[in-house]
């Protein structure tokens, strides 16, 4: 029997897929993007899935590795990733929910002995897959993560010492492009007056705009869990963070460039 494949209907459940896939990768790892990229990673994921499903007579093997690599593509286009370490966290997440989904979806459909796949399984698959991210997200939330995701910091800039509550984000990877250290962001109020500070500015894509640039002011050290960084840089933000913190830090700023006071 021969069976016919419409690569519009291809596409779009492919689209749609890729679009929900991305949206929980960015929800569950906390990954910065914005819905222009995740229409164009989406798109560009459905379009080379497409091509492939064309070249079908490849060998089996190689359509397999295709699609890790057309993953991979659209993890980069999603979350335009310069970390390489936040770039395989964001792979393995956006693999294991396909994966998952996958087989919640074989599940139901075994389950229910339903006769074919249909658009409806993957759907009501990807539905139910993300009850149970909801409800296992806010539960590491509430007795795991809200624990640890705190942290006390000191801060010296110019002789003078300040005293910041930071949250520990995952998603926050901001860098000085000239001397490569991590950036703390900080609400622009805990300082004062910063026309004495020896400032510079460093693009950033988050704080609730796609691009920009935060101005920073460069500080001696700081003082986090009994260990000193030196030197640090203090990126000044001119709105309020929230009322349970009033800074930002990675942790990657946490576990590097250490000495001991």
């Amino acid at each position: 029997m021969q069976v016919k494949i419409y690569i519009d209907v291809i596409f779009f459940i492919n689209f749609v897929m890729d679009l929900f896939i991305l949206s929980l990768t960015s929800f569950i790892t906390k990954s910065s993007t914005s819905f222009l990229r995740l229409l164009l990673s989406s798109s560009t994921g459905s379009f080379l899935y497409c091509i492939i499903i064309y070249l079908a007579d490849f060998y089996y093997y190689s359509n397999i590795f295709m699609c890790f690599i057309i993953m991979a593509v659209i993890t980069i286009i999603c979350f335009k990733t310069y970390n390489v370490r936040q770039f395989i966290r964001n792979c393995l997440f956006t693999y294991l929910i396909s994966t998952v989904i996958g087989g919640i979806c074989f599940y139901i459909y075994y389950l229910f002995r339903l006769k074919y796949f249909s658009f409806v399984l993957l759907i009501a698959s990807s539905f139910v897959f993300f009850i149970i991210v909801k409800l296992f997200v806010g539960l590491i939330d509430v007795y795991i993560i809200d624990r640890k995701k705190y942290c006390e910091i000191d801060v010296g800039i110019n002789g003078r010492s300040y005293s910041l509550t930071a949250i520990i984000d995952t998603g926050a990877y901001l860098k000085d492009e000239i001397s490569g250290h991590t950036v703390i962001i900080a609400e622009e109020k805990v300082f004062g007056n910063l026309d004495e500070y020896k400032k510079t500015f460093i693009p950033f894509r988050s704080l609730g705009n796609d691009e920009g640039v935060l101005p920073a002011v460069y500080g001696q050290w700081a003082i986090i869990n009994k260990k000193i960084i030196k030197p640090v840089i203090i990126g000044v933000y001119d709105k309020k963070l929230s009322d349970s913190f009033n800074a930002i830090i990675s942790p990657e700023a946490i576990g590097g460039y250490y000495e001991n006071i």
